[in-house]
């Protein structure tokens, strides 16, 4: 796991069997505004704003079975990285939220992840293709 005290350049997470309704008052709650820009298919685009900043964000139901992702396209979002996000998702989900373990970086296994559900967190290998 990643120990950096830099804040990720952007947070992608994957939410188990949550609706898109479940996933948008989440976003509301955590961002101060929130407002969705376009829809197609299973994708849903999102302008949002924390503290002054503006930032886009993705959420792609189904883009793993099961798996819903959630990409905040900014590194000033309210979350230092993706496992700190996943965390809070956990929370307000209580359904199991899977993120990469560090970041994409060449030396890193791209199937190493890390999972937080009811019974806890740690690493896993998860085959994504």
């Amino acid at each position: 796991m990643s120990t950096s005290s830099e804040k990720s350049p952007d947070i992608e997470i994957y939410v188990q069997d949550t609706t898109l309704t479940e996933i948008t008052e989440w976003l509301d709650n955590v961002f101060d505004t929130l407002a969705q820009t376009k829809s197609q298919k299973n994708q849903s685009y999102y302008q949002a704003s924390w503290q002054n900043i503006s930032m886009t964000i993705l959420v792609f139901k189904h883009v793993i079975k099961g798996y819903t992702s959630i990409w905040i396209d900014s590194p000033n979002s309210p979350w230092k990285n993706d496992i700190e996000c996943a965390r809070d998702a956990q929370i307000a989900f209580k359904t199991d939220v899977r993120c990469i373990q560090g970041s994409w970086e060449d030396s890193e296994d791209p199937d190493l992840w890390w999972f937080i559900n009811n019974e806890g967190e740690g690493s896993l290998i998860w085959k994504t293709d």
